[in-house]
């Protein structure tokens, strides 16, 4: 295209330099001027329709052909350096980073969430308790320390506070080892019936006082590989929930079944229940089904967090399926000895 222009300069430069030395010479009287003008009119005429002829005709097609070659060859190197199936390929990467930081996002904020979520619940479990012990101690140091009347029963309700406080300052210990991984366990094979029959005896009492039917159907040779005192402290925590939560004349049943190559555990009651809403979250930190019910009812809110970390330090997974009015059951894994 350059060198069209280029000759389009060079026609045009070289009829005025005709004309202009026609037009000298004619002033001087070196040649004829009717000559000279008949010349001028002739190639001036000549040059104008040779010049539009090739500007609006020629030039316009050449153009066009020029500007349709250079596109071809854009789109050919372009195909050539990031073919198709590349710039498919990129697009799937691109949602699918977009998909990810989406979630990490959103994961992130529900994190922030159920911290804050955390931080409130624990202020309002330790609050209690402490003003509950200010409670009592206030009136004892005004005067009622000389009451035979109130004094042991104020100093006895301030222990028990003492006490669900020490609770609950050991089951946050004890979940943040297990969070940072600072407890060892000490896996070895484990009678499954012996250890319960062993746990059976140490809540006789409790059994007999909420008069509750504790029934167990574990064969006598199942043997699991697993760490004695944590394990016991789990059966104990969903047993205790049972017992809490359960009916009058209630019924607590613990059976197996195999499950590839692994002990499958279910602990059920015929207890109260819970409602599917509250299912993905009974295994958080100071969650409550029912607050007023379970502060009456004691406890420190993080039985079944602790339980879900003891099951998942040993690499298993605990599960639970629960209807108001029928009872709960919560299932978990244990590798076979």
């Amino acid at each position: 295209m350059k060198n069209l222009s280029f000759l389009a300069s060079v026609i045009a430069a070289s009829s005025l330099i005709s004309c202009l030395a026609c037009l000298f010479l004619s002033y001087f009287s070196f040649v004829n001027t009717p000559l000279v003008l008949l010349f001028l009119l002739f190639f001036g005429g000549s040059f104008v329709s040779i010049f539009f002829v090739f500007a609006f005709f020629f030039q316009k097609r050449i153009n066009k052909l020029y500007n349709l070659f250079i596109d071809k060859q854009a789109q050919l190197s372009l195909q050539q350096i990031i073919p198709e199936k590349k710039f498919i390929d990129i697009e799937g990467q691109l949602e699918e980073y977009s998909a990810q930081k989406k979630a990490q996002i959103q994961m992130l904020l529900q994190r922030e969430g159920f911290q804050k979520e955390f931080i409130g619940n624990l202020a309002h479990e330790l609050k209690t308790p402490t003003f509950n012990i200010q409670g009592y101690l206030l009136t004892l140091l005004e005067g009622g320390i000389n009451d035979p009347s109130i004094n042991l029963k104020y100093l006895q309700g301030a222990e028990k506070s003492l006490n669900r406080m020490i609770q609950i300052l050991e089951d946050l210990d004890a979940i943040s080892k297990f969070d940072s991984d600072r407890i060892e366990l000490s896996l070895k094979p484990c009678l499954l019936l012996d250890l319960l029959e062993e746990i059976q005896e140490e809540l006789h009492m409790k059994f007999k006082n909420n008069n509750t039917l504790f029934e167990l159907e574990i064969p006598e040779n199942i043997v699991v590989l697993a760490d004695k005192k944590r394990i016991k402290q789990v059966f104990i925590n969903l047993i205790n929930n049972a017992i809490k939560y359960g009916k009058p004349n209630g019924k607590i049943r613990i059976d197996t079944t195999m499950v590839n190559h692994k002990v499958a555990v279910r602990v059920s009651d015929n207890g109260l229940g819970m409602a599917s809403k509250h299912l993905e979250r009974i295994f958080e930190r100071f969650y409550r089904v029912e607050e007023s019910r379970s502060r009456h009812l004691g406890g420190s809110g993080l039985g079944l967090a602790i339980v879900k970390s003891i099951i998942e330090q040993h690499g298993e997974q605990i599960s639970v399926q629960s209807e108001v009015g029928l009872g709960t059951t919560f299932t978990f894994t244990l590798k076979k000895a």
